[in-house]
């Protein structure tokens, strides 16, 4: 994954198992990488600083 890896819904254990896995054998380079591009999805769309003015807007209409 780039960022992560995602699960149905209704997962199974042997695929969440698998997944763990997938995690587990990535290399260090890999996974910084994977957690740097996280890092970056988040700041740029769910942190506060993001999306405080927004929401604020919202609420005093």
């Amino acid at each position: 994954g780039e960022n992560g890896f995602l699960l149905d819904k209704d997962f199974t254990a042997d695929e969440f198992i698998d997944k763990l896995k997938a995690v587990r054998d990535l290399s260090d380079t890999e996974y910084e990488r994977m957690c740097k591009k996280s890092r970056l999805i988040w700041q740029d769309g769910f942190s506060a600083e993001k999306n405080y003015g927004e929401f604020y807007g919202v609420l005093a209409k």
